[in-house]
């Protein structure tokens, strides 16, 4: 693992490190101050305050605290936001990337005339299908449930109990 110190741009304002792992390539960090967390002394990695982004990560180099990203990944499960219809993930770069997760279905909302699933990265509510069986009736397809109205019931509604 090799650390290379350098800088970006016109002045050399920014200050980056790249961070050659073998073959791997390069990651470019700018430093803390660039972060807008001002740049901060240090002589051992645990005096460096670690970023609110959990893909990044302060380390100690030459005597500054530096940011670099972590490696791309899924976030741990305690960092995920249940119900967003959404997994977080580190891009290698720095950033908190989303990718859609039909699993990570919202919360139930108490209707019997709704379903909840994914569409892309939102959450939704859909309607059933109108005559899906509810409490006292059936499902209109506008996602409430009507009282049954008489002998006749819609396709797959269920009968109402005989008196």
């Amino acid at each position: 693992m090799t650390l290379v110190r350098g800088t970006l741009g016109s002045g050399g304002a920014a200050m980056v490190l790249c961070l050659a792992v073998g073959l791997g390539g390069c990651h470019v960090n700018v430093a803390s101050s660039e972060a807008g967390e001002g740049a901060q002394a240090c002589y051992a990695a645990m005096a460096c305050p670690q970023p609110k982004n959990p893909c990044q990560r302060a380390y100690c180099v030459e005597e500054q605290c530096e940011l670099y990203p972590v490696a791309q990944g899924s976030l741990p499960q305690a960092l995920q936001t249940e119900g967003d219809c959404q997994r977080a993930f580190c891009d290698g770069n720095g950033k908190v990337v989303a990718m859609p997760a039909s699993q990570d279905k919202p919360a139930d909302d108490g209707n019997p005339c709704t379903e909840e699933r994914c569409e892309g990265l939102s959450p939704v509510h859909k309607p059933t299908t109108a005559g899906s069986p509810c409490a006292g009736g059936s499902c209109n397809g506008a996602g409430q449930c009507v009282p049954w109205s008489g002998p006749i019931l819609q396709p797959g509604a269920v009968s109402p109990p005989a008196p």
